[in-house]
């Protein structure tokens, strides 16, 4: 677990960021359909079973990770959540089981390998500050102000700082409208897996609402379960329902997504009364 908190702090939000900070929300909860609700604090986190392996451990853009069982990811439970010292969320870690990511995407930063236990590869992405994620003053924004992946790759909070670099998808109830981010062919799609960013944004009313974790490959399990990622694997032709694109034709042909939402699901609906895929006339 130290050598994964190491990792994480490798670099966090060196970089100048690339937009405006905002507000993320003040709601947190995990997975399509069932929403399961994420501990936004320390607090929270320990009565939920949540412990750290090093809770004093504040590394920069990270703060203190903690993890469901016994301070460390496991297959079962990926995700873990890091806090600062004033006992806000401050970043989340996901781990990759079994498959390794593609090789190009851990090479430009989207992905950090790790040979841990059958681990693969991680990724961590900050909603603080380097400052505030050491920081035990507490902050007005509940979830943080930025999305920063792995200290190096900043994700657009509004859909105007998304257009540039960004094709738009289509609105699911709860989520918002979908972006697509190509590491080669941005705005356009080369549809290749090894050029897809794995943090897919989703907007409402223009500001970030949700995001999702995504590899091209299945994290879910017959016999062990969906290990907190959504309930089945997306085959392409259900991966191709976010993007709006008649020409969608992913070069694999399985997806697993993990949506994080950062507001009140309930609340956010796509136009006239649609519900998935849902694509602008």
């Amino acid at each position: 677990m130290i050598a994964l908190v190491l990792l994480a702090a490798t670099a966090i939000n060196a970089l100048p960021r690339q937009y405006a900070p905002l507000s993320l929300g003040n709601e947190l909860h995990r997975t399509y359909m069932s929403y399961a609700a994420l501990p936004k604090t320390v607090a929270e986190a320990v009565s939920a079973g949540y412990k750290s392996a090093a809770p004093r451990d504040f590394a920069a853009g990270v703060g203190a990770t903690y993890c469901i069982n016994g301070g460390t990811p496991t297959e079962d439970d990926p995700l873990c959540i890091g806090y600062n010292p004033a006992g806000q969320i401050t970043s989340m870690t996901i781990t990759i089981w079994g498959d390794s990511p593609p090789q190009k995407l851990i090479g430009l930063g989207w992905w950090r390998p790790s040979d841990v236990g059958g681990q693969k590869a991680n990724l961590t992405v900050s909603f603080r500050s380097d400052a505030e994620s050491q920081s035990n003053q507490t902050s007005s924004h509940v979830l943080g102000d930025r999305i920063i992946v792995n200290g190096k790759h900043a994700i657009p909070l509004t859909s105007a700082e998304a257009a540039p670099t960004y094709m738009n998808g289509s609105c699911f109830e709860s989520m918002g409208w979908h972006a697509f981010h190509d590491v080669e062919a941005a705005p356009s799609m080369s549809w290749k897996s090894e050029n897809l960013s794995p943090i897919v944004p989703m907007y409402a009313a223009g500001r970030i609402n949700a995001i999702f974790f995504t590899v091209p490959f299945a994290q879910q399990s017959v016999f062990s379960g969906a290990h907190e990622w959504e309930a089945i694997p997306l085959p392409n032709t259900l991966m191709c329902k976010n993007t709006c694109s008649s020409d969608c034709h992913f070069d694999n042909w399985l997806w697993s997504t993990m949506h994080i939402y950062f507001g009140n699901y309930k609340n956010i609906g796509c136009p006239n009364g649609c519900t998935i895929g849902c694509c602008e006339k």
